[in-house]
């Protein structure tokens, strides 16, 4: 250097006679880019002007930023004679450009985890990841959520845990862990960043808990549901005592907000689920008796049929009707007649035990039981339990012509479903059965059943 002004000296700490005749070494350290050292040393030996921005360092061993031009300067001949170098110190835009950069980092990160955290419906899903994110982006030893119950108890329901700490997932925490007055606090929306569980003033409670898990801070933010305080996202630091930053403060509590939407909208999804589920369960129940209908019985009966086949075992079918039913009607009325249907449907269902076994009403007066891995002797068996137990209610028919109660007929049949039989023939084969009972009498058990090959009934 062989000039230099008193801004320089500002700057960088040095006086000119400190500088004169030395290289801009002297303001290169650690972190002074060695590619843009290298962009500007060939534009010198080119005698070309540069523009370059990088870190110097100043006589007490500060770091600055810089924003360097150079210029070559020519004699009248156009010779070049020397350099002109302008330095600016740019080290506030730096800072300022740094720390939009990491607010912008910051919010695409958590819009990141945000969108991982929404992804999934599944609230089991929807809670781990966030606990996992978080954890990952604290740095910190333990995130946990602490599900609120109305009894004033708490549990943690999800947790990411280093491998050196004790897990609580699953355990459940009295009241005085958490007391009514801190969920008014947190029902307000506070936020608590505990940086020394030793230091802060913590009820006894509390603080027993912390040593229990060897916490050393803790950063705290709500779980709102509404107006209801759902539970709390919370990071523990074991290892040792931690200032938490303001922009981590802000994290958590961003996170928060995107959790408790993520949780209502996947508790509002298990709602509707349940809902459609039990839409279905209904849609495929008699309204009248609540055995299954003729829907359900088809598409059971589709079922059985294909796992006998796969399994090789017998399938048997059990039709039942009520005996002289229009006369009941006739006699006792309708609204009698639906009460008699309903305690025949309860006492077939009392019948069949089994819960791979399936009550349906068949059509009217009509009753079909499917019997699975069942051959001839034991569909047998349940259809005398069957009628016997219909026989024992003795609802009275006084015009049924074949006694005074109110009794079944019932054609069972039972095969090994394979290629050269069918669904149908079971069908068919099962009625035939039930007319022949009718016709033999009524209140009785008939069994048609074509002779198995290569199987004995079961």
């Amino acid at each position: 250097m062989s000039n230099v002004n008193q801004a320089f000296s500002r700057m960088t700490g040095y006086s000119a006679e400190e500088v004169l005749g030395k290289t801009p070494r002297i303001l290169q350290g650690p972190k002074t880019d060695r590619v843009t050292l290298a962009k500007i040393r060939a534009a010198l030996k080119a005698w070309q002007p540069v523009r370059a921005e990088f870190i110097n360092y100043s006589k007490d061993g500060s770091e600055f930023w810089v924003e360097l031009n150079i210029a070559p300067v020519a004699d009248k001949t156009g010779w070049y004679t020397h350099w002109i170098a302008i330095q600016r110190d740019i080290t506030e835009r730096k800072r300022a450009e740094e720390t939009f950069g990491q607010q912008t980092k910051r919010e695409q990160l958590v819009a990141q985890i945000a969108q991982r955290i929404r992804r999934s419906l599944q609230l089991s899903d929807i809670l781990s990841t966030t606990v996992t994110e978080v954890r990952q982006f604290l740095g910190c030893d333990r995130v946990l959520i602490y599900r609120l119950w109305t009894d004033g108890t708490g549990s943690a329901v999800t947790e990411a845990v280093a491998p050196c700490w004790s897990p609580i997932l699953g355990r459940t925490f009295p009241a005085e862990v958490f007391p009514a007055e801190y969920r008014d606090l947190y029902k307000q929306g506070r936020t608590r960043a505990i940086s020394n569980v030793e230091t802060e003033s913590i009820t006894p409670c509390l603080v027993d808990f912390l040593h229990e898990l060897q916490v050393k801070a803790k950063l705290v933010v709500s779980l709102m549901q509404g107006d209801a305080l759902w539970g709390l996202l919370i990071a523990h630091h074991c290892t040792e005592s931690r200032a938490w930053q303001p922009f981590e403060v802000d994290l958590l509590a961003s996170l928060a907000t995107q959790l408790a939407i993520a949780i209502q909208q996947a508790e509002l999804y298990d709602r509707l689920q349940g809902a459609n589920q039990e839409l279905q369960h209904l849609a495929k129940l008699d309204s009248l008796t609540g055995v299954a209908n003729r829907r359900r019985f088809d598409e059971y009966l589709d079922q059985a049929w294909l796992q006998m086949a796969q399994e090789h075992k017998l399938l048997s079918l059990v039709l039942c009707d009520i005996d002289c039913f229009k006369l009941y009607n006739d006699t006792y009325g309708h609204q009698a007649g639906d009460h008699c249907i309903q305690q025949v449907a309860k006492a077939i269902s009392r019948a069949v035990e089994r819960p791979t076994d399936l009550v349906a009403r068949y059509g009217g007066e009509e009753f079909a039981v499917i019997l699975t891995n069942t051959g001839v002797e034991g569909a047998v068996s349940v259809a005398e339990k069957i009628r016997a137990e219909v026989e024992a209610l003795k609802i009275v028919h006084a015009t049924s012509g074949i006694g005074q109660y109110v009794t079944l007929s019932l054609g069972v049949t039972s095969t090994m479903p394979a290629s050269t039989s069918s669904i149908p023939m079971l069908v068919a084969l099962a009625d035939e059965a039930l007319y022949r009972a009718k016709k033999r009498g009524r209140n009785q058990v008939i069994v048609y059943s074509p002779p198995l090959r290569g199987c004995g009934n079961k």
